[in-house]
């Protein structure tokens, strides 16, 4: 079979599945099979259809192991026999594939899936680093979903509290209200979002009352009372509210947030 004619199928499933017509884009990947028993692209479009709509797992399991078997590094076919496994609670077998995906071809969607199911397995650092991933990446998207880049942060942001990294988290929080500034400045509109639910995406308030909370924790409990100096302060672009006594900085149970430099 010559490429253009391999082409063809290709385009009209795609085509027929853009146009909601999944039976007939199911067709469309199965002739191509038939046709041509080693075509990857054929499993592999094939088996999403049986994964994400028709829920037939055990037929995309069969339609990505065989694509796989055909060429093993397979980015797509990789991540979509990893999420069957996942699916059928073999949760390390696919991770496993999943990261072999993001290997092959690098995408914040699959990172952030890494991270959930590194959280379900209890392998916090690994769920932290896949998060991070997820939000860079999607950050350096030309069509980048600032939504989503915020999400994979604040995942990491509740990692790193939840093991009293708090330096770290604070600089999280800093990097999400950054994003919120970046999509204020370009009027971008998250999927689904009306203007007055963008108008609370653009705050940054709840980022800059964790990060108040956090900078507290993060002196006070866990240095135990050490007071920090004024170049620290302003190093961490806070402002804290002290009393001087003997020639002491003593600190009151008050402070006020520093504005960030703009």
């Amino acid at each position: 079979m010559t490429q253009s004619k391999i082409n063809e199928f290709i385009e009209r499933g795609k085509y027929k599945q853009g146009r909601r017509d999944i039976k007939g884009a199911y067709e469309e990947y199965s002739n191509l099979i038939k046709y041509d028993s080693k075509q990857v692209e054929g499993y592999s479009l094939r088996g999403y259809l049986n994964l994400w709509y028709f829920c037939e797992f055990e037929d995309a399991k069969n339609d990505f192991k065989k694509a796989l078997e055909i060429e093993p590094n397979h980015a797509r076919a990789c991540y979509g026999y990893g999420s069957v496994l996942c699916k059928f609670g073999e949760i390390n077998a696919g991770v496993r594939y999943l990261e072999k995906s993001v290997e092959v071809e690098p995408s914040s969607s699959i990172y952030h899936e890494i991270g959930d199911h590194k959280l379900f397995l209890k392998e916090d650092q690994e769920a932290l680093e896949a998060f991070i991933n997820a939000a860079e990446i999607e950050l350096k998207d030309k069509y980048c979903f600032y939504e989503n880049a915020i999400e994979s942060f604040d995942k990491a942001v509740t990692l790193l509290v939840e093991n009293k990294e708090y330096e770290n988290a604070i600089k999280y929080l800093k990097k999400i209200i950054e994003i919120r500034r970046i999509a204020e400045r370009e009027d971008y509109e998250p999927n689904d979002y009306d203007e007055d639910e963008c108008k609370e995406f653009y705050d940054p308030c709840f980022e800059i009352k964790r990060m108040q909370r956090l900078f507290s924790q993060d002196w006070y409990l866990k240095n135990i009372m050490k007071v920090p100096s004024k170049e620290e302060l302003y190093k961490n672009q806070f402002h804290i509210e002290f009393l001087t006594i003997d020639g002491e900085w003593k600190r009151l149970d008050t402070f006020t947030f520093y504005e960030f430099d703009r």
